[in-house]
């Protein structure tokens, strides 16, 4: 039997389409029953959070968000944006295994008085492995609420890595700039 080099090409675009989401499962990882302070256990729910991760209230990280999905999420606080090594990560615990984003509730917070407000800022999403690395731009604008985030691009990858590129209204603020993180939702 002859098969056309289309016929194959064709056979082989099936195969690599059907591969990736044959055992496919969403999960979402929940915060909001966490104990506030650092996030314990860690790893929590087979992901290892990497650097000064912590749970937190939405009255006090982000007071001028109302939310009716819960009243907790994770934050990272990041000192100074423009050292490119102040960022978070999480990766699969063991580092064995490959994970597929799916979508993440993104913001960042400034200090006002005693609690904290939204602002605008510019987030990169770092998917690494050790072939290549794939990026998100997230600009956040709208502070009235955290915004959802596509991470279906960031596939099999071996860790995420998320960084505040810049912040404020006019990209001023440099320093004390809280990364806020939630409905963190995983393709496993």
């Amino acid at each position: 039997m002859k098969l056309s080099f289309l016929s194959l090409l064709s056979a082989a675009a099936g195969v690599a389409v059907a591969a990736p989401t044959e055992s496919t499962k969403d999960h979402s990882v929940p915060f909001n029953n966490r104990a506030l302070g650092p996030l314990k256990p860690n790893p929590f729910q087979g992901l290892k959070y990497k650097g000064d991760w912590q749970v937190g209230r939405y009255s006090v990280q982000a007071s001028n968000i109302k939310t009716t999905s819960g009243n907790k999420l994770l934050f990272y606080p990041m000192t100074n944006i423009t050292d490119v090594e102040v960022r978070g990560s999480v990766s699969v615990d063991g580092g064995k295994d490959k994970f597929n984003g799916k979508s993440v509730k993104l913001g960042c917070s400034v200090k006002n008085g005693n609690k904290k407000q939204t602002v605008p800022c510019d987030i990169q999403i770092t998917g690494s492995n050790l072939v290549n690395q794939k990026f998100v731009s997230v600009k956040y604008t709208d502070t009235k609420a955290l915004q959802t985030v596509d991470l279906d691009d960031l596939y099999l990858v071996d860790a995420l890595f998320f960084r505040i590129k810049s912040a404020g209204k006019d990209k001023e603020l440099t320093e004390d700039i809280t990364l806020l993180v939630d409905d963190f939702n995983l393709h496993s």
